[in-house]
């Protein structure tokens, strides 16, 4: 590698001895400046160390020099990108600097360090269906779906960022080894939110039929398609659908980046106080944190499906960041 680069926006030697030849010849520095596209600051600056100095070249600098040329900084960057996961220590390690100039390196580059994103494996014939579901459904009238799902809520405070004075332990807040948790049933519509019930133990076809016929059914428009997904408690609720002429949508498998209910769970699931003393307290949250959701926020979920869909499709039925 080269041992030193020329630092950002110098001047070569070159066009250095061009402006003091010029110089000489009784050019005024402002013809200079124009003729060679350089701010006439630096013509002066370069003519004054010419006429004390009688050179041009770069004269000893105080301060440490750069531990990286701009080459070794670019391949550092160059690796980085290549193979996101390696380490700060391991990039330290291969260019024999620290942690904090690998970092800078990077940030000076456009690179930042993330958490990695998880996402629900599938396999090809997962992909296929959701592709030829978005294919499907580019023309769809979202407006007219009804999303549903269930969730389970835990009397768990989200993590928030706090402020703390450096060198001094963070804040913390308590938790409970084994915090309440109740399941919950619901669905949305165009119009806002609509029914939501606590699921008491575990979900199976026949609870999930009592819900169908006193949550949903009652409320159901003639034209309005419902949307469920595939889990196996569901698929007794698919026969009473159809004896009560609702139409269901064909839900593609493992595919909740498209279902905008689901942002709703997660939204709702940032507003948990923690503070609930039982479940009757906790439940009351819940339904007060559900019929507190704004209809705008609803709106803006279902104006996203367009967007879900074109994504869907050109990530060739792979997950989409919703």
């Amino acid at each position: 590698m080269e041992s030193m680069q020329k630092r950002r926006g110098e001047i070569s030697q070159a066009i250095r001895k061009r402006i003091i030849a010029a110089f000489e010849k009784g050019i005024s520095k402002h013809s200079i400046s124009r003729t060679l596209n350089i701010p006439r600051s630096t013509v002066t600056y370069i003519c004054q160390k010419w006429e004390k100095t009688e050179t041009v070249k770069d004269l000893a600098r105080s301060g440490r020099p750069p531990k990286l040329t701009d080459r070794e900084e670019r391949s550092l960057a160059m690796d980085a990108r290549h193979n996101p996961l390696i380490t700060a220590r391991e990039l330290g390690e291969a260019y024999d600097v620290s942690r904090p100039t690998v970092r800078r390196v990077l940030h000076e580059h456009d690179l930042i360090s993330v958490r990695q994103k998880r996402s629900l494996r599938r396999n090809r014939d997962h992909l296929r269906k959701r592709l030829k579901f978005a294919f499907d459904h580019r023309n769809t009238d979202w407006d007219s779906i009804l999303f549903s799902d269930e969730a389970i809520f835990r009397n768990i405070p989200h993590r928030q960022r706090v402020w703390k004075v450096k060198n001094t332990e963070t804040q913390s807040v308590e938790v409970d080894k084994r915090p309440l948790q109740v399941m919950v049933w619901g669905f949305i519509s165009s119009h806002g939110v609509g029914q939501i019930c606590f699921i008491e133990g575990t979900l199976d076809g026949e609870k999930y039929k009592q819900i169908l016929e006193e949550k949903l059914i009652p409320y159901i428009k003639s034209d309005q398609i419902f949307q469920q997904d595939g889990a196996p408690a569901h698929r007794p609720g698919t026969k009473l659908l159809q004896e009560n002429n609702i139409e269901l949508l064909n839900w593609p498998p493992i595919s909740p980046d498209l279902s905008p209910i689901e942002n709703v769970w997660r939204c709702m699931k940032r507003q948990i106080s923690g503070r609930a003393e039982d479940e009757e307290e906790l439940k009351k949250e819940i339904l007060r944190i559900w019929t507190d959701i704004p209809i705008n926020y609803i709106s803006r979920l279902y104006n996203s499906m367009p967007r879900r869909i074109t994504l869907l499709i050109r990530h060739q039925g792979k997950h989409i960041p919703y």
